[in-house]
């Protein structure tokens, strides 16, 4: 606990643990939505490996969602998957330029370029 006058950081989702008088820092991903970062993953996507050259973006293997971003994968809604993502990203960062916001739409329209199958429910890792 600090007065505030400092703040100490730390990896998220980091878990220290001790081994024979040493510690060992051991850092858990949280699977999150590929489109929106919602840490509820519900969905699994296949997806073939691919290359965005232009804006230097490699995907490889299979894409996580959220309910509601598979809902809009689902329905072929690409505008609404973009705006979904578009509005995350706002919320996160406060601003968003050109360039990342024509980004979101390559790389969204990469994944559906590139998908190769079915939704599956998410079981974790």
């Amino acid at each position: 606990m600090t007065d505030g006058s400092e703040f100490v950081y730390a990896p998220i989702h980091a878990t220290t643990l001790s081994e024979k008088g040493r510690d060992l820092v051991e850092e858990a991903i949280t699977p999150a939505c590929d489109f929106c970062l919602d840490t509820r993953v519900r969905w699994e996507y296949p997806c073939a490996d691919f290359v965005l050259k232009k804006i230097q973006f490699g995907s490889q293997n299979g894409w996580l969602a959220c309910e509601r971003c598979s809902e809009r994968i689902e329905a072929g809604d690409f505008g609404g998957l973009g705006v979904r993502s578009v509005r995350s990203w706002l919320n996160r960062h406060g601003e968003l330029s050109r360039l990342r916001f024509d980004s979101i739409g390559q790389i969204q329209q990469g994944f559906f370029d590139h998908r190769n199958g079915p939704r599956i429910p998410y079981k974790g890792e």
